[in-house]
């Protein structure tokens, strides 16, 4: 693992809201973490893990989605990397998790990538875990 990036206060979240990270553990040069966002620089294939502990706060369905911003500065939403409950009782807590892989290119012209979670719909976040390992 090259990194573990995590934030276990609780913060309430709109739908749309950037999920807070506030710590990091890393291991190896080429990936950190900047703000909320995790910064990798090093070319490869990479398996992102993330687990959200919630609590829904309004009356839509709530998820989590993994935004994957390119050296171009275009943010994309992955295609793999999203979990959601649609069970709209508020105050029940659940566990909103996946796995994805992210491939950063070795034409960065040293630009990173950069990987953030969305929010989709009003919730209470009390424990986010991101995990990342290089797999190629």
């Amino acid at each position: 693992m090259l990194g573990k990036f995590y934030s276990i206060n609780s913060n309430t979240l709109a739908s749309g809201d950037i999920m807070p990270l506030a710590t990091s553990r890393t291991c190896g040069c080429g990936i950190r973490l900047e703000g909320n966002e995790i910064v990798i620089s090093t070319p490869g294939s990479y398996l992102i893990g993330v687990s959200v502990t919630a609590a829904q706060t309004g009356t839509t369905a709530i998820g989590v989605r993994l935004l994957v911003s390119t050296p171009s500065g275009v943010t994309v939403q992955s295609e793999g990397g999203s979990a959601s409950s649609s069970d709209v009782t508020a105050g029940n807590i659940r566990t909103l998790a996946f796995t994805d892989t992210v491939r950063v290119c070795k034409n960065n012209c040293c630009q990173p990538t950069r990987l953030s979670l969305l929010a989709t719909g009003a919730m209470t976040v009390s424990n986010i875990i991101v995990t990342v390992a290089r797999i190629n």
